[in-house]
């Protein structure tokens, strides 16, 4: 489980960093 949610905090991150992204590019 643990192996499972670090992967998820990982995904999220990266979510949050391209989602920050396309708002700056818009």
């Amino acid at each position: 489980m643990e192996r499972r949610f670090n992967r998820l905090k990982h995904l999220r991150r990266f979510a949050t960093r391209y989602e920050r992204r396309t708002i700056h590019c818009t």
